[in-house]
């Protein structure tokens, strides 16, 4: 009895330091998301990240579909980059996906029917107005309208929380569209047979996230901490995170139409006050999941994996966070200071969280490519929510006066 009580202290004690260990070895593996970086200037890893998207699509054999295209696109410094691939790119999108029918008019085949297309209605559409209007692409803007049109005139009111986050796209992009000159989309647009109009979409689109947040609400004033639940639950349980992206498209779709005029200036401080809770969430969010990851390596979870659970989670988080409030930052007068404080802060986090993935995780490039082959539902996320953090950051320096294009 004397050595095996022996030999479990001896054995608890090297568990101990095994962990003090990892826990010790952790930090110095990989960068602190609170470290000394500029805000306001590009980091040499999202050049890194930027070439390995670009390689994704350009992979010789293979065929990329609408939805990769699409955010290979807003991932794109077009200073660098340069007009070959925005114009093959958005030319491979109109020969191979636009599809032109009687029945829908202009579209793009959604993945659930076809088994290769966007995951979401009017997606592409949505990136194309965007790459127009940050970088003036005439070709993008006149595929975006093309979209854009027949999507209104065949549009079918949402009747549940996936139609309604299908909503999220649209609502984005003809946004977009609707702040050019002479552009047909007003607040009173009607939509498909006319039982709705652009602006009682928009607002319809607020209470959907008015009612979703309320988890996250309930989440910031709990006394035992900020928690969230899984995408995977039940969306009446879900709330916010059993929309895409947990909810940030819906919310960018509406801060858009308020930009466009089409939400009442009485309604306002609504948006205003869903920005507010996104930007809170944001700050109470990445330390619950900082707290996961540490949770994890004491269960014993590799210090590898946990790392890029942690990365995975944060950068769909704060790479979107960025996009939103890069969004935000021109419709509010109001949360001006409270948005431009937010993009300081969260621009280096998304840096380092790049630099986590990259430069520490995937140092010779190669573990992503295999992704591609062997788990291609994580490789989407890789993909996607690298393409929308590029995309955030641009968006982030923007807002204070620095161009998309030179």
């Amino acid at each position: 009895m004397k050595r095996l009580a022996i030999a479990t202290l001896v054995v608890i004690t090297l568990g101990i330091v095994a962990l003090g260990t990892t826990l010790i070895w952790f930090p110095r593996l990989l960068p602190d998301l609170d470290g000394d970086r500029r805000w306001d200037m590009a980091s040499p890893v999202e050049a890194v990240t930027r070439l390995r998207l670009v390689a994704a699509v350009e992979t010789p054999g293979t065929d990329p579909d609408p939805w990769l295209l699409a955010h290979a696109l807003i991932a794109l410094d077009w200073r660098e980059d340069g007009v070959p691939l925005r114009d093959s790119w958005v030319e491979r999108l109109d020969r191979r996906w636009i599809l032109r029918t009687a029945g829908r008019g202009a579209s793009v085949p959604l993945v659930t029917e076809t088994g290769r297309g966007e995951q979401h209605p009017h997606l592409v559409m949505k990136n194309l107005a965007e790459v127009a209007a940050e970088h003036g692409h005439e070709r993008s803007r006149e595929l975006a309208h093309t979209l854009a049109r027949d999507a209104v005139s065949f549009f079918i009111p949402p009747t549940d929380y996936r139609s309604w986050n299908d909503v999220a796209w649209l609502l984005h992009g003809v946004a977009l569209l609707s702040r050019e000159p002479n552009s047909p989309y007003r607040a009173e647009t009607p939509l498909g047979a006319g039982a709705m109009t652009l602006g009682t979409l928009a607002l319809g689109a607020l209470v959907e996230v008015e009612n979703a947040d309320r988890v996250v609400e309930d989440a910031l004033a709990a006394e035992t901490g900020f928690t969230r639940p899984s995408a995977d639950e039940p969306p009446v349980r879900a709330g916010i995170y059993a929309f895409t992206c947990g909810g940030q498209h819906l919310l960018q779709g509406v801060i858009a139409a308020a930009l466009a005029g089409w939400i009442p200036p009485s309604e306002l401080p609504r948006v205003e006050r869903r920005v507010d809770v996104l930007i809170r969430r944001l700050v109470a969010e990445e330390e619950f999941r900082r707290v996961e990851e540490w949770h994890a390596l004491a269960d014993g979870v590799s210090t590898i994996r946990a790392a890029r659970a942690r990365v995975r989670a944060s950068l769909k988080l704060h790479g979107h966070g960025l996009e939103t409030l890069a969004l935000a930052h021109s419709a509010f007068p109001t949360l001006r200071g409270q948005v431009e404080n937010a993009l300081k802060r969260e621009t280096p986090i998304v840096v380092a969280l790049l630099e986590r993935r990259e430069t520490v995780l995937d140092p010779e490039g190669t573990i992503a490519p295999r992704m591609r082959n062997e788990e291609p539902l994580e490789w989407e996320l890789w993909f996607g929510d690298g393409a929308h953090a590029l995309h955030g950051l641009a968006g982030a320096r923007a807002a204070f006066g620095e161009p998309y294009d030179d």
